[in-house]
């Protein structure tokens, strides 16, 4: 399944992890995408149809698909 391929990039480091992420995103689903990780508790609010969020030890990401309004 495509979304458990974006998932492998998920480690310790937040930084290269959501890069990654997006990265793998945008080449697999197409589209832009916004990628939030976070070893605490995090509050978002985002307007979109596609997302998916997933925790791996201490890390927990949320990747969506931006929604274009104009």
């Amino acid at each position: 399944m495509q979304i458990e391929t974006l998932f492998q990039y998920a480690n310790d480091n937040n930084t290269r992890t959501k890069v990654e992420i997006q990265r793998a995103a945008q080449q697999l689903l197409g589209g832009l995408f916004g990628v939030i990780c976070g070893s605490d508790d995090f509050a978002y609010i985002i307007q979109t149809n596609d997302f998916c969020q997933h925790r791996t030890a201490n890390t927990t990401c949320y990747v969506f698909r931006s929604k274009m309004i104009y």
